[in-house]
């Protein structure tokens, strides 16, 4: 520690009690803990972001693509007739619609 900071470490050291042993390693186990379960958190953010990076990648798609929503665009990659979009609410299935921008055989999909 530098010179010109020692007066913050004096004042500190003389204005706190010292703190017991025992009690010094539970704060450095659960320090550790929180360092692990953060770094964790950030290597597995940094996993998705590579993830979602090599599977959507923007750059390899064409000025047509990037029109498309994104369920216009799978559903094209995805090679799907009829696409359809089903509105859910709770567990009952309130509506279903073909996808818009797509070729459709009927006009309209019907609920049973």
């Amino acid at each position: 520690m530098s010179s010109r900071n020692n007066w913050f470490r004096q004042a500190i050291r003389k204005n706190t009690p010292p703190i017991g042993e025992r009690k010094a390693a539970r704060y450095k186990r659960l320090l550790a803990i929180g360092y692990a379960v953060l770094a964790w958190h950030a290597f597995a953010i940094g996993c998705v972001y590579l993830y979602r990076r090599k599977m959507y990648p923007e750059d390899s798609k064409t000025d047509e693509e990037k029109k498309l929503t994104t369920g216009q665009y799978f559903a094209e990659k995805l090679q799907v007739k009829n696409p359809q979009i089903y509105r859910v609410d709770g567990f009952s299935v309130k509506k279903i619609e073909p996808l818009e921008g797509q070729k459709v055989e009927s006009d309209q999909a019907t609920l049973n």
